[in-house]
């Protein structure tokens, strides 16, 4: 009964040991990639799609997430007045 108490605590111990070294290298892959930022002067992060728990690096100029945004604004708009593009009363 012992030698499995012992097992379960340090089996408990190991995985935890590898979930937190898990966090620490997506923590230095990302000052990685906000250094290449600083130089070419886009910006990037870790966008996990809808699904998956498994992150991409994406990295877009301002201008492209500024103009993403716009796109995604009018998508929701379009969406709420059913497409129209004016209310006329």
């Amino acid at each position: 009964m012992k030698l499995i108490s012992i097992t379960l605590v340090v089996s408990v111990l190991v995985l935890m040991a590898g979930c937190s070294s898990t966090e620490n290298n997506e923590k230095s892959n990302l000052q990685a990639s906000n250094e290449q930022v600083k130089k070419d002067d886009r910006i990037c992060r870790i966008e996990k799609s809808t699904g998956s728990r498994i992150g991409r690096k994406v990295c877009r100029t301002p201008a492209q997430i500024k103009e993403e945004r716009r796109i995604a604004k009018e998508m929701i708009r379009k969406s709420i007045t059913g497409g129209r593009l004016s209310q006329k009363g």
